[in-house]
């Protein structure tokens, strides 16, 4: 029998080059896995707010992650 888990929520902070690492990384761990649902990148320079970076958006800086539901998870 195979349990079902609901994937995890998660934020990547920092739209650089260590985030988008973290991004192929999660991205690869979910071709198998599919224990994330990533929502996009954080990051509190406002001059790339809401670009888009390799597919996923930057969603707001540190504040935003601060005021959302405690179920979100960062990297």
């Amino acid at each position: 029998m195979t349990i079902q888990k609901t994937p995890t929520t998660i934020v990547i902070f920092g739209a650089s080059s260590l985030g988008k690492e973290l991004l192929v990384c999660l991205q690869e761990w979910n071709k198998n896995f599919q224990n994330y649902q990533i929502l996009g990148f954080i990051d509190d320079d406002k001059k790339i707010h809401n670009k888009i970076i390799n597919g996923f958006p930057v969603i707001g800086g540190i504040s935003w992650f601060n005021k959302k539901n405690k179920d979100i998870a960062c990297i």
